[in-house]
């Protein structure tokens, strides 16, 4: 039995890189924290509606420039149009996020987002999504397009 999360996560997530590639995606984040984030990420696609994928973002705080802050995102999207039979569309995503900061031990938290993609432009799909999880917070993205879905 599998008892890990994040062990069903890379099971899951390798299956869908052998269906299809990952798509790859680059984060700027702002929490109500005053934390200021930069990020890279993939998710790889396990059904139609459905997409796993992990992000990495640093940063720093814009009250204590000095301060580092590092972010670690597992989570699942699901999209409301994956065909992309419209220029925009609406995603919510789930998971699990840990974080630290100089000052603090590793944390996790439980994440929910919503989200919107915008038209594709220039092999892109921009992206800007809110959401809690170790603080509400505010992302632009930039997503790989994919030929026939998001």
């Amino acid at each position: 039995m599998i008892r890990s999360p994040f062990v069903l996560l890379i099971c899951a997530a390798s299956l869908g890189a052998q269906v299809r590639g990952p798509q790859g995606e680059i984060r700027a984040e702002g929490y109500a924290t005053g934390a200021l984030l930069g990020g890279l990420g993939f998710v790889v696609p396990i059904g139609t509606y459905a997409r796993m994928g992990l992000v990495g973002a640093a940063g720093t705080y814009v009250d204590e420039p000095r301060t580092a802050a590092v972010r670690v995102d597992a989570l699942m999207r699901f999209h409301l149009d994956p065909l992309r039979q419209f220029r925009r569309a609406l995603y919510a995503a789930a998971g699990v996020s840990v974080n630290r900061d100089q000052d603090t031990e590793w944390r996790s938290y439980l994440l929910a987002r919503i989200g919107v993609e915008l038209a594709t432009r220039g092999g892109w799909i921009p992206a800007v999504e809110v959401g809690l999880g170790g603080g509400a917070h505010l992302a632009l993205a930039l997503r790989k397009a994919r030929k026939r879905s998001r």
